[in-house]
């Protein structure tokens, strides 16, 4: 960036922020910085209340595109917006002093959105191009040589493991992020609702990385995280059975042989708890939560995990209540007569048949943009959506026949990396499927792959490509994209399994160490902050007092070569003996403090 102007400097920072972040920036956001650079561009005038309306809109737009919820990720809006405004605007070496803060308090917000290497590196990168940029904003004279950075490098490490080491590992998240996705995109979802949504679009962003000791195959890959039993006749939602919360009990339990025992690694706190098939209990280090029968759970309010393992059974036998089977049999008598005339069969298997058979002819399709279809019987006359169509329509037909019936949202798919063995999941692998009780406990029904076979051995994303036409990367992209692509992914697993180890439990054992509790821990890392931080105060004081002794012994000998020169040895001789003797005085102290130091 050494050629490039202030304003363009910090701009490109702007947009170097947008494309690692872009995840979690609205559109409105971005546009405001695509909209910000034209007119920086084009340099027209800016009439003074236009940032005000605009930062407005970045306001609303944040709050009302992100589920009406004020969370992390509509602050991270409101600052991006706020810092695009002020680069509009700004004009002044004032204003390029609050730049360079903003764009500091900028990245190091992006870190509870990215950790990875390369987003620390590119952070650290920007906020030094800005300091460059205020430095020539101040000063064109003035630069950060490389000898300085690694000095301040080396003065903030200390500080930096210290506050690492000691800073307190919160139990439970300081929000509650909200983990229903955007109308309108792939991702998880709390309800599904078919009827209300005509099109939805990839977003690319990961769910969760996830360790298995035996990773399932590509079929095998379903990840519950949420049943659905109580529907309109269309759309479907939670009892509140299904999403009662929970709270954590003590550990001790023992996995019996055939469980599959996964580690969950969430990128951000995550209230939502996720596992492989019939899962029955999760462990944290806050303690162990039982799953209620094979239903899946949801942290209490304020609650929010990142890190934790799930245990599970391939089949959970479950005895059906009396009145959960009437709940989970329950249709609409309208839709119950339509569908026991189309599709008569009654017994499971016969039942299965028939509505293979219907998703299976040529006109069934899978899309991503069918338009809304509002009811069943829209669906029965043209079959095409996705997932959600296909589940529903399942699981209608089956209770209609008097079998209890659930859907499942959750994840199907994941990416195995070879570097390190984990499975990487992203929201573009967002499912929902049917579950039926079969009198022996929950079997899994999807319908999904009646319709669409491929989207077994494909990820999310890979499979929604091909239905689009647009997987020609897929097949012709050299084979060195996908081990590079991989050897990234692990370096940023590796770095965010690392960042996370070390919790409460390692902050534990190293107070045990020294015979002290996390309280007393706390304590005394505090004090030993201050300490630490007094101590690089006063060295940093001292040597900027070293450097104006030098700088006004520098000054005074210029003043007297200057008088020298100008009014000739003789002259100079007599002023410099009678007029300027208090100066010569004082030229001597620091001559001799100077000395003294040196």
């Amino acid at each position: 960036m050494r050629g490039l102007s202030i304003p363009q400097r910090f701009g490109l920072n702007l947009a170097l922020f947008a494309i690692l972040v872009s995840e979690e920036l609205t559109a409105v956001s971005l546009g405001a910085l695509a909209l910000a650079w034209v007119w920086r561009w084009r340099r027209w005038p800016l009439h003074p209340k236009a940032p005000q309306l605009a930062g407005g809109v970045i306001f609303a737009a944040a709050y009302f595109m992100l589920g009406r919820t004020i969370g992390p990720e509509m602050g991270l809006n409101v600052l991006f917006g706020v810092m695009v405004l002020k680069w509009l605007e700004a004009r002044e070496v004032r204003d390029w002093r609050m730049m360079t803060l903003g764009l500091f308090v900028l990245w190091a917000t992006g870190t509870l959105f990215v950790r990875t290497p390369l987003y620390a590196l590119v952070s650290l990168a920007a906020v030094v191009s800005a300091l460059q940029g205020l430095g020539r904003a101040l000063d064109e004279r003035l630069r950060f040589s490389a000898r300085m950075l690694l000095v301040w490098a080396l003065k903030a490490l200390p500080l930096t493991v210290l506050l690492f080491v000691i800073f307190p590992r919160f139990a439970t998240g300081l929000w509650a992020p909200p983990r229903t996705a955007s109308e309108g995109q792939v991702g998880f979802s709390s309800q599904a609702r078919p009827g209300e949504v005509g099109e939805l679009q990839l977003t690319g962003a990961l769910a969760f990385h996830v360790l298995v000791r035996t990773p399932p195959p590509p079929e095998g890959r379903y990840w519950q995280g949420l049943t659905l039993s109580f529907t309109d006749g269309w759309n479907w939602s939670a009892l509140p059975r299904e999403e009662s919360l929970q709270r954590f009990g003590p550990t001790g339990r023992v996995a019996p042989g055939p469980a599959l025992i996964q580690e969950f690694l969430h990128p951000r706190p995550s209230d939502r708890l996720f596992a492989l098939s019939a899962p029955l209990w999760w462990e944290s280090e806050l303690g162990e939560i039982v799953s209620p029968e094979g239903l899946s759970v949801r942290l209490a309010p304020g609650a929010s995990l990142r890190r934790y393992s799930a245990v599970s059974l391939a089949q959970l036998p479950a005895e059906l209540k009396a009145y959960e089977r009437r709940e989970l049999t329950r249709v609409p008598k309208k839709l119950r007569e339509l569908l026991r005339e189309r599709f008569p069969a009654q017994e499971l298997a016969p039942l299965l048949a028939e509505a293979k058979a219907f998703l299976g002819r040529p006109e069934v399709s899978y899309t991503l943009t069918p338009g809304r279809i509002e009811d069943l019987e829209s669906f029965l006359a043209a079959p095409r959506g996705w997932c959600t169509h296909f589940a529903s329509f399942l699981a209608l037909l089956l209770r209609a026949q008097g079998h209890p019936t659930r859907l499942v949202s959750g994840y199907f798919g994941g990416e195995l990396n070879p570097e390190t063995g984990h499975l990487s999941v992203s929201e573009d692998d967002a499912h929902i499927w049917p579950e039926v009780h079969d009198g022996q406990g929950w079997v899994r029904v999807d319908p999904t792959l009646w319709v669409a076979p491929q989207r077994a051995v494909l990820s999310g994303r890979a499979f929604h490509q091909a239905v689009k036409g647009q997987d020609w990367w897929q097949r012709f992209r050299p084979a060195f994209v996908d081990r590079s692509r991989q050897w990234v992914e692990a370096m940023n697993f590796r770095f965010l399994v690392w960042s996370e180890s070390f919790d409460r439990s390692a902050q534990q054992s190293i107070a045990e160490r020294f015979d002290l509790n996390l309280k007393e821990f706390y304590q005394y890392g505090l004090w030993g902050l201050l300490l630490l931080g007094s101590l690089l105060f006063l060295w940093q004081y001292w040597a900027t007092v070293r450097r104006e002794n030098k700088s006004d012994l520098a000054r005074l000998f210029q003043r007297e070569a200057a008088r020298r020169e100008k009014y000739g040895e003789a002259w100079w001789r007599i002023w410099n003996a009678e007029v300027f003797a208090h100066e010569r005085l004082e030229l001597r102290r620091l001559a001799k403090r100077l000395r003294r130091e040196l």
